[in-house]
């Protein structure tokens, strides 16, 4: 209004509050502009048309209240909300606090507009991507739970949140933006870890893991022993799983070790045990070879050179140049008074010895006589 007196505007438009002739209050648009100055160029006459805007000033009140109520309830969670367009920009942040976020330290600072891709690391913003698509498809939102390296007091550990992406609707039927949650479940996902490691299973693959691959590795003694028939180990190591961390992450070394584990119970039978004892190394125990050792040697060598042969194929690391491939180490065993850990040294030691030979092999441990190596060639 100010600005149209001043003669800076045609005509001026304003919301104010007028007592009605029932002494209520009510809002009321006032649209209007001078007719008439005086010699000094003051305003002497005004003209205008005034509309009851009652209603809409009513709606603008209580979706303002409204939008006042979920900023403070967003403020109190401690979970991070992003909101999002359909283009991917980040329209709404919230992040708590305090306590583990997605979002990467400098993803807001300045003024430019900020992707989703530049919020959080590689391996979420590819889940994020991943779900985005699968509601364009179907409408329905989509969780997953992701891991992320995060530096703390302690040095580095791995955090994981569980993600929720659901569509934002505005009208018609494609959706208006998108709306990610994601909280902390670190804690959830610990104790779930434990409770598989008390059940004896590795909590990244479902494989038996280190504890229950001992108990079944003396029941293999013991059998070996009572039917006269021999049993061998595989101790495998994958080569240059560090590369696949170092360049993709630990989510993708992840993924990796889970296809590992499919190739593996791929390419064994059914009565074989297979676990994962840590990091990216696997054991196999293979039984019922036979009385005779030359037949049990070369047995456990068709089965290792099938498993090497498996985890040698290609994966979705294709640029990783040399590709992923295992040293495996094997070591009989007759139920002749060793005990689980003598063996699984003895086929430790073996798979060393194909690392330091070249990597991508297979090597058998044999006790070593007089001027002999303790590995025999690549079986």
């Amino acid at each position: 209004m100010a600005e149209h007196f001043n003669g800076g505007a045609a005509a001026f438009e304003v919301d104010v509050r007028i007592r009605n002739k029932a002494d209520f209050f009510v809002w009321t648009q006032i649209h209007g502009q001078v007719f008439d100055r005086d010699h000094r160029g003051e305003p002497v006459l005004v003209e205008g048309v005034l509309r009851d805007v009652g209603a809409r000033k009513q709606a603008e009140l209580a979706l303002a209240e409204r939008e006042n109520r979920l900023a403070t309830l967003i403020r109190s969670l401690h979970d991070t909300v992003i909101v999002l367009d359909t283009g991917g920009l980040v329209v709404q942040c919230h992040v708590p606090e305090d306590g583990p976020t997605p979002v990467l330290p400098t993803a807001l600072s300045g003024d430019r507009e900020t992707s989703y891709l530049d919020l959080v690391s590689p391996e979420v913003a590819a889940r994020v991507t991943e779900a985005i698509g699968r509601i364009f498809e179907d409408g329905r939102p989509v969780d997953f739970v992701a891991g992320q390296r995060q530096e703390g007091e302690t040095g580095a550990s791995t955090v994981h949140f569980k993600i929720s992406v659901g569509a934002l609707y505005a009208d018609g039927d494609l959706p208006s933006g998108f709306l990610l949650v994601a909280r902390d479940v670190t804690l959830l996902k610990e104790a779930e870890e434990r409770a598989l490691d008390a059940a004896g299973h590795d909590p990244l693959t479902g494989l038996l893991n280190r504890r229950s691959l001992d108990e079944r590795l003396a029941q293999a003694l013991h059998g070996a022993g009572r039917r006269q028939s021999a049993g061998g180990v595989l101790y495998l190591d994958l080569d240059h799983f560090k590369e696949v961390n170092d360049r993709y992450g630990h989510e993708a070394g992840d993924a990796l070790l889970r296809e590992v584990s499919v190739r593996l119970a791929a390419s064994l039978r059914q009565n074989d045990t297979l676990a994962r004892i840590g990091g990216d190394e696997f054991v196999v125990i293979v039984e019922d070879l036979g009385p005779d050792p030359e037949t049990a040697a070369s047995h456990l060598a068709r089965v290792a050179e099938g498993v090497r042969a498996a985890l040698a194929e290609p994966y979705a690391f294709s640029d990783l140049r040399p590709g992923i491939s295992p040293s495996i180490g094997t070591a009989l065993f007759f139920g002749n008074g060793l005990s689980p850990r003598e063996i699984l040294r003895h086929a430790d030691q073996a798979m060393y010895q194909a690392k330091r030979s070249g990597r991508n092999r297979v090597l058998h441990y044999r006790e070593p006589g007089p001027a002999e190596s303790f590995f025999g060639s690549g079986i």
